[in-house]
């Protein structure tokens, strides 16, 4: 009995492959990023929500390491560019804005904790170039939002993508020395 079920199993286990499908992208690789965001967590609106912000704030407070700090910065501009996508999809398109626009005073900040970091640290080149194509992961989400939106919000979109951009070019120092040394 116990060799039939045996045979049985085994016979399930290769005749039942898994399958992969590949997904066709009318994209061309050079207009995605591959940049990653994380998966953002509890929403704006959740009930909840205040004490994310609280925990993020208290943690924030208590990083020294400039490094450090510019890492979670970025962490944390990352996790609201990925709520203001999700909630632009939720159809909440005030809440997306004002989380974008969070998320582009995040990204500000790095630049300045970047500057107080010596340059000679291996990890500190790499967190220059996880900027700058978090950078342009952003413009893309942003351009993408506008793109799918109408009247008001587009305009708000379009603002965001412009401030975005102001900030990278008054960084762009630090991405001309990121590409001259590479």
């Amino acid at each position: 009995m116990f060799r039939k079920l045996f045979i049985i199993f085994l016979c399930f286990l290769f005749i039942s492959s898994p399958v992969f499908a590949q997904e066709n992208s009318p994209q061309t690789p050079s207009q995605t990023v591959n940049y990653v965001l994380p998966f953002p967590g509890l929403l704006p609106g959740h009930p909840l929500y205040g004490l994310k912000v609280m925990r993020d704030k208290v943690y924030d407070f208590f990083l020294t390491d400039a490094l450090k700090k510019a890492e979670f910065k970025l962490l944390m501009a990352d996790k609201r560019v990925a709520m203001g996508q999700i909630l632009h999809d939720m159809g909440q398109p005030d809440l997306a804005e004002e989380t974008l626009s969070k998320a582009l005073n995040y990204y500000r900040q790095v630049f300045g904790l970047l500057e107080k970091v010596p340059k000679v640290s291996g990890e500190n080149r790499s967190l220059d170039t996880k900027t700058y194509t978090a950078g342009l992961k952003y413009q893309e989400i942003l351009n993408n939002l506008k793109e799918n939106s109408d009247g008001v919000n587009r305009e708000k979109y379009l603002n965001l993508e412009n401030h975005l951009v102001e900030i990278m070019a008054d960084n762009q120092i630090n991405f001309n020395q990121l590409q001259d040394n590479n």
